[in-house]
């Protein structure tokens, strides 16, 4: 018996998440759009909330009436039914606004401090500038970023992220970001290492990264143009050919530095150290 009272009483929590979904702008949007009947919509309302007023009676009648209990039974799976419905409604209104939103060129994610893991942002095929800032549940970024298996970011020119106190990893695909150009990466204070595949970029901007390493491997010096380094005192720049390199910076970090050819930088115009 307390199975089933738990049953009922699940029945009115469910009820009461379709009345708020129902309820939701985005879904009276999506009804109206469609150019349904609004007195259908009206009559949905009406016939759920006569079924949320019966259904505690019902939960008690339903031990001494097997028809109650076959009723009950029934209300219970249409409702589910319903919530499914909902939520499958919601999802094609979410890919309609993350298809809409990637005809913009610019998105910025800013302050969430609870989020956990990043949005498949990578979906926005036309997206040029994207900026990250203040995300401090983020520890690590990984597959969830790109959001499928084709190439992602196609159309990324530019890259900042802003303020992320606690990431330390991050994951590359293979073949995402093949247009990035800029990369820019400010208070990062547990980052330790740039992502394998951002290797072809013409300008890398880096600031408070107290632990972050820059491996030789994983950037190409042959594309960079400018470089600027702040406050990075354990960040270590490879010393090869920058056969592009126009201006470098490094200010608060430049420790490693213990000779400085000028033939490995043949068209460097500006140096700041």
């Amino acid at each position: 018996m307390a199975a089933e009272l738990v049953g009922g009483a699940l029945l009115s929590a469910f009820l009461q998440t379709v009345f708020d979904k129902m309820a939701s702008p985005q879904f009276v949007d999506f009804f109206l759009r469609r150019k349904f009947d609004e007195k259908l919509l009206a009559n949905l309302n009406i016939m759920l909330h006569s079924i949320n007023s019966l259904a505690a009676d019902a939960e008690q009648k339903q031990f001494r009436d097997p028809h109650v209990k076959a009723w009950l039974f029934a209300v219970k799976e249409a409702v589910f039914d319903a919530e499914d419905l909902l939520d499958e409604i919601k999802y094609e209104l979410t890919k309609c606004e993350v298809e809409a939103e990637s005809q913009s060129l610019t998105y910025k994610l800013k302050d969430c401090k609870y989020c956990l893991c990043l949005p498949p942002l990578g979906l926005l095929s036309s997206l040029k500038t994207l900026k990250i800032i203040g995300l401090d549940g983020i520890v690590s970024i990984g597959n969830e970023f790109y959001g499928s298996e084709s190439s992602s970011f196609k159309s990324l020119e530019r890259l900042e992220f802003y303020n992320m106190k606690e990431w330390e990893e991050w994951d590359c695909k293979t073949d995402s970001f093949p247009r990035l150009q800029t990369l820019s990466m400010n208070e990062c204070p547990k980052m330790k290492g740039l992502s394998e595949q951002l290797l072809h970029l013409k300008k890398l901007i880096i600031r408070s990264c107290e632990i972050l390493v820059i491996n030789e491997h994983y950037m190409d010096p042959s594309t960079l143009k400018i470089l600027r380094i702040y406050s990075c005192p354990l960040t270590n720049v490879p010393i090869t050919l920058y056969n592009f390199l126009e201006e470098m910076e490094i200010n608060g970090g430049c420790d490693f530095l213990t000779t400085f050819p000028l033939d490995l930088f043949p068209k460097l115009c500006s140096l700041k150290l």
